[in-house]
């Protein structure tokens, strides 16, 4: 969508030495906004209107959206119909909302077709493909990660990942064996398609919008659920474990301290412990927390020796 000039204007200003992340980001946005504003690809003489979402899955191509000058094209765009509404004459009353329909299959093949001169201005690191954002194979958890729990009555209850695992293979043989190799009706293709990315979908998120609408039945734990909130990986196992040498209580505040100063508990102050080498400066004071005990703040609960006993 660019000219040659706005390419090299562009490329010059990314390739700039000591560029900070923050600046590369905004040119590469000024990059998308400059294609966004072509209507007409210079090279080839195609016609370029808005991207957008339609839905949770369904992302579409409104090419002839707010261009009254592209009448002539869009007359042309609904006349490829002409035979489809020969056999269905109720398909013509849907003409002028036809929107072209970017699904999966269409966005691999686009993705494919960029040019690796073009990753630079796209902000796609080196090494990666544009193709890749789409997957085309689903990962399977192995099996300690969705473990069978056993009933008492003998019987065994699947995890969610198992049992979403298992609709999405038996949809996709479903898709592959009776619908596409036995040539059934298109319409039956694209619901059971759609069927199939909406399961994919939950298979990551369960709780994303607009995929789970009107569901009664319990939320399942999915690769999201597992990761985020407060009993998620993050929170949950890896910054909430149980660990020495921490301790907790109510915050609140004391106009008697310094505002360089924290006031910690008695309590927490004498479990709370701090290893501090013995020097000639703070032999006495060492001396004397010793003395002090363990039962007293400031006290000391060891002596470590120089052998590694303690005492």
């Amino acid at each position: 969508m660019l000219t040659p000039q706005q390419r090299m204007q562009f490329l010059k200003d990314l390739r700039r030495p000591n560029i900070s992340s923050i600046h590369r980001e905004a040119i590469i946005k000024r990059v998308t906004e400059a294609c966004r504003k072509v209507r007409r690809c210079p090279s080839c003489g195609s016609i370029n209107g808005p991207v957008k979402k339609m839905g949770p899955l369904r992302i579409v191509h409104e090419r002839y959206k707010g261009s009254p000058g592209l009448a002539i094209q869009k007359t042309q765009f609904e006349r490829t119909f002409d035979y489809a509404v020969s056999v269905n004459n109720d398909i013509a009353k849907y003409l002028p909302r036809a929107i072209d329909n970017i699904d999966p299959q269409m966005a691999l093949k686009l993705f494919d077709m960029i040019p690796t001169h073009d990753y630079e201005l796209l902000g796609i690191p080196k090494g990666s493909k544009p193709a890749n954002l789409i997957w085309q194979n689903i990962p399977a958890p192995p099996s300690c990660i969705r473990p069978t729990v056993q009933q008492d009555g003998g019987s065994t209850n699947e995890d969610d990942l198992t049992v979403q695992i298992e609709t999405i293979l038996n949809l996709n043989a479903h898709l592959h064996d009776y619908l596409i190799n036995r040539g059934m009706d298109t319409r039956t293709i694209i619901v059971t398609w759609d069927v199939l990315a909406i399961c994919v979908g939950l298979y990551m998120d369960y709780a994303a919008p607009g995929l789970n609408v009107g569901s009664t039945e319990k939320q399942k734990r999915s690769f999201a659920q597992r990761l985020k909130g407060k009993q998620g990986r993050f929170r949950g196992n890896l910054s909430g474990k149980r660990v020495d040498f921490s301790g907790r209580t109510v915050i609140s505040p004391d106009p008697n301290l310094k505002i360089d100063e924290v006031a910690v508990p008695d309590r927490v102050a004498m479990i709370m412990t701090y290893p501090e080498r013995v020097n000639v400066h703070n032999k006495k004071a060492l001396q004397e927390a010793i003395l002090r005990g363990h039962d007293k703040h400031p006290g000391a609960i060891a002596v470590t020796f120089a052998n590694g006993s303690k005492k």
